[in-house]
């Protein structure tokens, strides 16, 4: 479900539901539509947008996108990154 189209940025939610319509996840996300030919972000056009009806967000208390690093941590181990870690944008999963 869009619930924010503005620019090149697309903001999403997303409902997981059983057979009876139970909610079993909530997820939000965001986008971003780049031209692939220029490599640079693109506007979203205005038949997309009509396309892809925007909907309210969900309201739910969805946590912080940036993750706190404590200053005390602990080396639980440690690994060479080799490039079958890294995807095609060239990150690394960190998870």
């Amino acid at each position: 479900m869009p619930y924010a189209l503005k620019g090149p940025i697309g903001n999403r939610n997303f409902l997981l539901l059983d057979e009876n319509k139970t909610v079993l996840a909530e997820a939000n996300s965001i986008w971003l539509l780049m031209d692939l030919k220029e490599q640079k972000p693109h506007r979203i056009p205005e038949d997309m947008k009509e396309a892809f009806k925007e909907d309210e967000p969900l309201s739910v208390d969805w946590p912080s996108r940036k993750i706190s690093i404590p200053k005390q941590r602990d080396t639980c181990f440690s690994f060479a990154v080799s490039p079958m870690h890294v995807d095609t944008n060239g990150h690394m999963n960190n998870a």
